[in-house]
Parts: C-alpha cells; structure tokens; sequence
C-alpha cells in the first residue's frame, strides 16, 4: 500500500514538472512574439529553446559557440 502510494506520488511529481517545463516553453514562446511585434524584429525561437535545453558552459564554450548564439 505504502509502496503504490509512493509510486503514485513521484509519478505525480514527473508529471507536473513536465507540464511545468512546458508551460515556461510556452511563456517564453509568447514573450518572445510579442517583443517582435512591437519591435518588428523576429528573436531567433528555436536557438533560444536550443540554448534551454542545452546550455552552454562559460567556461567551457568555444568563440563559434557564442557567435551561434542569438542575441
């Protein structure tokens, strides 16, 4: 019983950090198209979603990775 309940529980806990994963991706999605609306300039969306979910070392980073960056 305890076992089940615990089982239940971490899976619970997977689930809403996922859900909250992607709701910051969301978040930011949105931020992001209304900066280039107002500005009329696009923020490269996908480069900034790569950049999340694979960050980059500073001090580990070579110079062409920091030129791919957007920004």
């Amino acid at each position: 019983m305890i076992k089940t309940f615990l089982i239940l529980l971490f899976a619970l806990i997977i689930v809403s950090v996922s859900k909250s994963q992607e709701l910051d991706f969301q978040l930011l999605e949105n931020i992001l198209e209304k900066i280039a609306v107002e500005t009329g300039s696009s923020p490269e969306i996908d480069g900034i979603e790569q950049l999340i979910e694979n960050p980059r070392h500073l001090k580990t980073a070579t110079i062409q990775e920091f030129q791919k960056m957007p920004g």
